[in-house]
């Protein structure tokens, strides 16, 4: 059942069924669907520390300071950049410092520009942007200029997004949308992140019919339990999101946090997304539990960014959640008055009851007794009946021989 309702909604989500999301048993499926996800995590994390494991041991075998051991820092970073921001910025750290032992610029700069861009991601934006500019331009290979540009415009674009001052907010956004257009002219065009661009440039512009038809493209490419999906997903509750269509919006984070946990990603930020609409919308437990989850896979990933911005919901649905309980609890302790009364009550009726059945088992058993003597007397009256029966029997025999003696003699004498 679990798999026919999870294929179900992957074949809506390609085929671009949105209306196939519209109810509430469908969403109510999909919500069932991420509940047992989230029980089985362990499994899809235990699956990437295995990969992990395999390219540890193959790390201990390569050389100090040979392409392969580059090559091999390159994809734990890779297996670590989802799954622990901490282990991530250590390997790139490693292949930076053995870039720079063997003198390889290209590698020192692809190395920095990854990094610039994870810290950037997890809320360390000066950082990401003082490493930027530590970058000579001149050495930058054309091979990763557009990197670079894309380096600075996720950079600018996240500061613009999350920054409180509305001055800095616009100068973010501009400089930002300066590398966007660098971006575009590098960028081919058949790429995922030409059509992502694309996408985000509708939805900004409110077009969101074409917003939602590129995103359509990019689902038909796109694999159920694999990061891009869920990304997909997610860029797709946006455009629900600014029309106004909460339950779509809900759908989609639902199977872009499935996607997550199927690919071991510890941010979840489809899923702590989700547990607001959820808490929005009244389901305050399957909210909490969303939340908490999502706490404290974030913990585990260790991103500043993403422990601000899910500490603000998770402190409010948790006041929630606790007074919901201390609601339950206080009314748990009204109900176990009513039952004590009850039970008192039924323990007053159940001695009462002994008492009239002790009665009436002393008033039947007197009934027996008395019905014992009457039956004893009706005995004795049948035998005296029967006595008195044949006394007048007697009586009547000898009464009739009498008169028959009587006869004979008053027939003797009037021969006589």
């Amino acid at each position: 059942m679990k798999h026919r309702l999870l294929i179900l909604s992957i074949l809506c989500a390609i085929m671009g069924f949105v209306p196939a999301f519209a109810n509430n048993n469908q969403l109510d499926s999909l919500l069932n669907v991420l509940d047992r996800t989230i029980k089985n995590h362990q499994i899809y994390k235990n699956q990437r520390e295995q990969r992990i494991k395999r390219l540890k041991i193959q790390l201990t075998k390569a050389l100090p300071q040979s392409k392969e051991r580059y090559l091999i820092n390159e994809k734990l970073y890779e297996e670590y950049k989802p799954y622990s921001c901490d282990s991530a910025i250590a390997y790139l750290d490693n292949n930076i410092e053995l870039a720079t032992a063997v003198g390889n610029i290209s590698w020192i700069i692809d190395s920095k520009l990854k990094l610039s861009y994870l810290l950037a991601s997890s809320g360390m934006y000066m950082e990401s942007i003082d490493l930027l500019n530590g970058i000579d331009k001149k050495k930058i290979p054309a091979t990763l200029r557009l990197q670079y540009y894309m380096c600075y415009d996720h950079a600018y674009g996240e500061m613009g997004c999350y920054s409180q001052d509305r001055l800095s907010k616009v100068k973010y956004e501009k400089i930002s949308q300066n590398y966007k257009n660098l971006i575009y002219q590098l960028l081919p065009k058949n790429t995922e992140e030409y059509r992502q661009m694309q996408e985000t440039s509708a939805r900004d512009c409110k077009d969101y019919k074409q917003a939602m038809k590129i995103n359509n493209e990019r689902l038909a490419q796109a694999q159920m339990g694999t990061p891009t999906y869920a990304l997909v997903m997610y860029h797709r509750s946006l455009i629900y999101n600014l029309e106004r269509n909460s339950r779509e919006e809900m759908s989609c984070l639902a199977l872009s946090s499935i996607s997550d946990i199927q690919s071991a990603i510890m941010d979840h930020a489809s899923l702590w997304t989700l547990a607001k609409l959820l808490y929005d919308n009244g389901d305050i437990e399957r909210a909490y539990t969303y939340m908490r989850f999502s706490w404290n896979e974030t913990k585990l990933y260790n991103a500043r960014l993403r422990n601000i911005q899910s500490a603000g919901i998770l402190s409010l649905i948790d006041a929630t959640f606790q007074s919901m309980i201390e609601k339950k609890n206080h009314k748990l302790q009204l109900n176990l008055i009513l039952i004590s009364f009850l039970f008192v009550a039924l323990a007053l009726a159940f001695i009462y009851i002994g008492i009239q059945f002790r009665k009436l088992s002393a008033a039947k058993n007197a009934l027996q007794q008395v019905n014992f003597k009457l039956q004893s007397l009706n005995d004795e009256l049948k035998s005296t009946n029967d006595d008195l029966s044949e006394s007048n029997h007697i009586k009547e025999e000898y009464i009739g021989r009498f008169l028959n003696l009587c006869s004979t003699y008053i027939d003797k004498l009037n021969a006589y």
